[in-house]
């Protein structure tokens, strides 16, 4: 049972992050295919890689916005009644669209972001921030610091002309979050004492005035406050001289009551060591020690000129090391113990590849999404598609920095062409490979949607899917985490029911088809020559019939129980896709979607926290088996489960 749960929670943690990688367009945030071969390239050419970047300028050192710009974003700051909220700091910075695992590795290496322009707000709550030039093009997040009101943040922006309003950012009132922090040993308080109040979801931000979240200081009798934070699930550490760090993870603050937390610090250990590459110190790595098993939390401190660093504050447990750095790839030591000198962390130089992708005739495309992935690696660890703008190429190339020693694919997909992928490129530590691509314009797909009645089927969506993709309620949603990024197409049928699909790469699919109140209908062995078109004609959509009935316990009712629908072998369905069904006051129970026709193991069970589904082990009246032939409307299924020692 326990390897049962755990990898059950393994799945929906993974689906969590998918869905997190699938949003397009996320609100204000209220924390502080699979296409044709490209022509073969050339021999990767490997040339010695351009020296690391120097770190990010901190953000201390931004200076005010400078109003001789020409591009520039304005709005307002208001609070939850839409009154304005004056003297509040806000601040640019950019949004790239990172999966966690991208944002993980981004802030092993400490490749942290700053603040692009600051300003704040007037009596009226508005704000005026210059966009730099550089930046005009690219996706931005603009946050207001509140005093007594919780941070907000507006994602994925974008400046559009000269000037952009970008509308109210709504600050929510906080609530007063207090404490004390004193000696483990003697009790006595521990004044200066730091604690730090961590946003709810990973960040990369480092604002001037909050740098890794909002800060109190503990006063002379070791009493600290937060004037406001916004609702919700935080993560408090306390951090005071020759003493050990503690974290609080998981703490729930209110909308309603303040918080008290109280902090009591066990004497502090040191851990000393080194950071090198290749015989050489490396300066200004990012060095961090996680505690494992224990709420001492995290350490990180940056190593000196000559690649040395401490970390104070660790308590008597174990620690997992990193260290990283822009262009290296993380080094990570497991099971340290403070206490330690001498601790030796190693980074391997990160390569590179300089991208070419032109046209048939050669001409260079200037505007297409880019995908790099490890040969051989964990789909689920590739960072989300970088758009690649004109602005950001150099002499017609686009630089792919910090990637692994390894084989890499690169996959490309621009409008109007169909989507390609190099081939494997040898990219070497700390070295730089060559890779072009040649894009051809892409095939197009038609068909038109109808019902069995042949009544045009508006409204629906067509999803274009690799040929034989095990499809699924947990497949759709790490659909993106398993297949190439580009490998998949949608179009939405218009109101006489004609959908068309363009830009395709060659090759053999599948349709998937949804329409409102209907399970998903797949067209399966659907071939697409290169550069051309093809009409598939009238494709029929099932009516579908639903499955219902009644589930009882000892003959009866129980709300705690539900139904689970399970398509089998055989049918259009793919096998395992699963719809379910609640059970209501008199223990009857319908199917929400209409399915298809085909075969359906139908089950009664309950559903636990640590079990997504918990079948009656009498199987023989809790599970039943039923066809559904082309054109029923409703079949009944009778099912009659047992208590447990009945």
């Amino acid at each position: 049972m326990a390897r049962r749960a755990l990898l059950v929670g393994l799945l929906l943690a993974i689906a969590a992050i998918a869905v997190w990688l699938l949003r397009e367009d996320p609100g204000p945030d209220a924390t502080s295919p699979r296409g044709a071969p490209a022509q073969p390239m050339a021999a990767p050419e490997t040339v010695a890689l351009p020296s690391p970047g120097s770190s990010p300028t901190p953000s201390s050192a931004v200076a005010r916005v400078d109003a001789s710009g020409d591009i520039e974003l304005i709005g307002r700051v208001v609070d939850e009644q839409k009154a304005p909220v004056g003297g509040i700091a806000v601040h640019l910075a950019e949004d790239p669209p990172l999966s966690p695992f991208a944002m993980l590795a981004r802030q092993q290496r400490g490749a942290f972001l700053g603040s692009l322009a600051s300003t704040s707000t007037g009596v009226d709550g508005s704000f005026r921030l210059v966009v730099p030039t550089a930046n005009a093009a690219a996706p931005l997040q603009v946050v207001a610091l509140g005093v007594v009101h919780g941070d907000a943040c507006q994602r994925r922006v974008r400046s559009r002309g000269r000037t952009t309003d970008i509308g109210e950012i709504v600050l929510v009132r906080g609530m007063p979050v207090r404490g004390s922090v004193v000696d483990a040993a003697t009790a006595a308080p521990l004044a200066g004492a730091v604690v730090t109040a961590l946003p709810p979801s990973l960040q990369l931000l480092r604002l001037p005035e909050r740098g890794e979240g909002r800060t109190a200081v503990a006063n002379s009798i070791g009493e600290f406050v937060f004037p406001g934070l916004a609702p919700g699930s935080w993560t408090f550490r306390a951090e005071a001289i020759g003493h050990a760090t503690e974290e609080r993870p998981q703490q729930a603050v209110f909308a309603d009551q303040p918080t008290e937390l109280h902090f009591e610090l066990s004497p502090g250990r040191e851990l000393t060591g080194i950071v090198v590459t290749a015989g050489a110190n490396v300066a200004d790595a990012q060095v961090t020690a996680v505690a494992t098993g224990t709420d001492d939390g995290r350490v990180a401190a940056r190593s000196d000129q000559n690649g040395r660093f401490v970390l104070a504050g660790l308590g008597p447990g174990t620690y997992r090391v990193t260290a990283g750095k822009q262009a290296y790839r993380t080094a990570i030591v497991e099971d340290v113990v403070a206490d330690r000198e001498g601790l030796q962390l190693t980074l391997e130089p990160q390569g590179a590849i300089r991208l070419r992708v032109v046209d048939a005739g050669g001409a260079a495309v200037t505007a297409y999404e880019v995908a790099p992935v490890l040969v051989g690696a964990p789909r689920v660890q590739t960072e989300a598609p970088r758009s690649v703008l004109a602005a950001e190429l150099g002499s017609g190339a686009y630089l792919l920095a910090d990637l692994d020693a390894g084989e890499w694919n690169v996959h490309v997909k621009a409008s109007g062409f169909a989507p390609a992928t190099s081939g494997p490129v040898p990219v070497g530590a700390g070295a730089l490979a060559e890779a072009r691509i040649v894009l051809e314009p892409g095939a197009t797909l038609r068909l038109q949607l109808r019902s069995s009645s042949g009544r045009a089927l508006g409204g629906s969506t067509v999803t274009l899917q690799p040929d034989g993709f095990a499809d699924g309620p947990v497949a759709a949603a790490l659909g993106s985490l398993v297949r190439d990024p580009f490998d998949a197409a949608s179009a939405t049928t218009n109101g006489e029911g004609f959908a068309t699909l363009p830009a395709l790469g060659a090759g053999t699919w599948q349709l998937r088809i949804d329409r409102k109140g209907h399970a998903p209908f797949y067209v399966r062995d659907v071939t697409v020559a290169r550069n051309a078109h093809r009409d598939l004609g009238p494709v029929v959509l099932p009516d579908g019939a639903r499955l219902s009935g009644l589930a009882l316990v000892d003959g009866v009712v129980d709300r705690t129980i539900e139904v689970q629908v399970l398509a089998l072998a055989g049918g259009n369905l793919p096998a395992g896709y699963r719809v379910t069904a609640p059970v209501d006051g008199e223990g009857r129970w319908r199917s929400e979607v209409l399915l298809p026709p085909g075969r359906y193991a139908v089950m009664a069970g309950r559903r636990r926290a640590d079990d997504p589904f918990l079948e009656n082990q009498d199987h023989t009246a809790s599970r039943r088996e039923v066809e559904l032939a082309a054109g029923a409307v409703e079949v009944r299924v009778e099912l009659s489960l047992k208590r447990r020692g009945s």
